[in-house]
């Protein structure tokens, strides 16, 4: 994270805090080349007048869209935290892409943190990155998303390699436990 960044964190004033979503369904297989990537941020956080404009960033622009992150949690212990997603479905674009695409079950979701004056530098917080794992809700206005994180994902063990005695000395020594 930049110098410049921690030190707007710090001010006692500091400029419009922006957020920006980006979701990736490119780990579904048959859907179409120009919906892989979205790109949104939540509507209303930059206006001319009384229109949402869009913003852009690191060279992609952010469409303002109805769209909510909760649940963020930095644990060291326990349970991965699973945080939710609400997105809108006011044309009915997620709606359709859950119910032809198994609930778009994979899809990457990013979420990036950053200041209005920091827009046109391209700087931010280190992006959190997370992964669709299940629907939750599925209503007329909106749906919700369970996500996850890459570590917390379904049969996977680190490490991820088998474990051999040659290795790992220690294996097998308590040879009394079933």
């Amino acid at each position: 994270m930049s110098d410049l960044f921690v030190t707007e964190t710090e001010q006692s004033t500091v400029s419009n805090f922006i957020e920006l979503f980006e979701l990736n369904l490119s780990v579904i297989p048959s859907i179409s080349p120009e919906f892989v990537k979205s790109y949104w941020t939540p509507s209303g956080v930059h206006m001319e007048g009384n229109i949402p404009t869009q913003i852009t960033f690191k060279g992609n622009s952010y469409t303002p869209y109805p769209i909510q992150l909760t649940g963020i949690s930095q644990v060291v212990e326990g349970a991965y935290p699973r945080p939710q997603l609400v997105i809108a479905n006011l044309d009915k674009l997620i709606g359709s892409y859950t119910f032809l695409f198994s609930d778009i079950i994979g899809a990457e979701v990013t979420y990036i943190r950053t200041f209005a004056k920091f827009l046109s530098v391209g700087l931010s917080s280190p992006p959190l990155t997370y992964y669709i794992a299940r629907k939750v809700s599925h209503e007329i206005g909106s749906l919700t998303f369970e996500l996850r994180t890459a570590l917390d994902k379904e049969r996977a063990f680190l490490p991820s390699r088998q474990m051999l005695k040659k290795d790992f000395p220690g294996l097998g020594v308590n040879k009394s436990v079933k």
